[in-house]
């Protein structure tokens, strides 16, 4: 309280008379920074009387920031002091600058196993605004596991296309994710046969999957489904075979397999190209 009186140099006392003390309350100004807010407007300045509690401001100005929600009032702009409810009680008696408290937005980050033939995905994960992720691996007894095929990383389309995301790379955007299995085939591809007089080549594309390869080619005679093996497993074999055709057994049909070198145990799905007439 503040002892307030007469002003004695404008009104001098003349004869006796009793004074008594007269008191006006302090007051303290509760004001609102804007902090991080990116939108809205900041409510107005409030006035606490000294002993008594006041009320403190809700969101009336819709204050708003992205990827955020509004979680009430705190004494720092960064959210390291002390929070005050929206609407809450003030007590002190104290000035006060309060600012947002900003309650990030989470996103789900999910896996897709995308065609496996073993293994689970990982657990989903949650993303917090403007805090990075790191990506899952595909590791562990459970890891995900495709015949034929290897694991290279995730996609957020089913391969091809999409953007790519290596195991343990930092996901950084704000916005749910599903990432699906990356797979890179172990098997050759697109098989082609070309003629020319009584030579024949046959070609074929060598697997996505990385690493060094060889390949065992057969043929079926007469468009059949009995398989020879034509040239067995060989290093020697790049992308392509040159052979002699084989009179009266038209139409053939080819199939070449692949396997890696340093593991030969892991052979890929046969590539098998349609009947060849010649």
């Amino acid at each position: 309280m503040i002892l307030l009186g007469p002003n004695f140099a404008t009104n001098a006392i003349t004869a006796d008379r009793v004074l008594y003390a007269r008191w006006q309350i302090i007051t303290y100004a509760v004001s609102y920074g804007v902090g991080f807010a990116t939108n809205g407007s900041l409510p107005s300045t409030q006035t606490k009387l000294h002993g008594i509690t006041l009320t403190l401001a809700t969101n009336t100005g819709s204050l708003a920031r992205t990827d955020y929600s509004f979680g009430g009032w705190n004494t720092a702009a960064n959210g390291s002091g002390t929070d005050y409810a929206s609407g809450g009680s003030y007590t002190e008696n104290a000035p006060l600058t309060l600012y947002p408290r900003w309650i990030p937005n989470t996103y789900t980050v999910t896996y897709n196993s995308n065609a496996n033939t073993g293994g689970t995905p990982p657990a989903n994960q949650i993303k917090t605004a403007d805090v990075p992720l790191t990506i899952a691996s595909n590791s562990g007894p459970n890891a995900l596991t495709r015949t034929y095929y290897v694991f290279e990383g995730w996609r957020t389309v089913t391969y091809p296309g999409g953007t790519f995301y290596l195991e343990g790379a930092s996901y950084t955007a704000n916005a749910p994710l599903t990432l699906y299995a990356s797979w890179l085939s172990r098997s050759p591809r697109t098989l082609s046969f070309v003629i020319e007089s009584s030579i024949a080549t046959l070609s074929w594309s060598a697997p996505e999957a990385p690493g060094t390869y060889e390949y065992q080619v057969e043929r079926a005679p007469n468009g059949g489904t009995a398989w020879v093996v034509h040239r067995a497993w060989n290093s020697t074999l790049s992308a392509s075979l040159t052979t002699y055709l084989y009179s009266g057994q038209s139409p053939m049909r080819w199939r070449v397999q692949a396997r890696l070198i340093d593991t030969p145990t892991t052979e890929s799905e046969y590539a098998v190209g349609s009947p060849i007439y010649y």
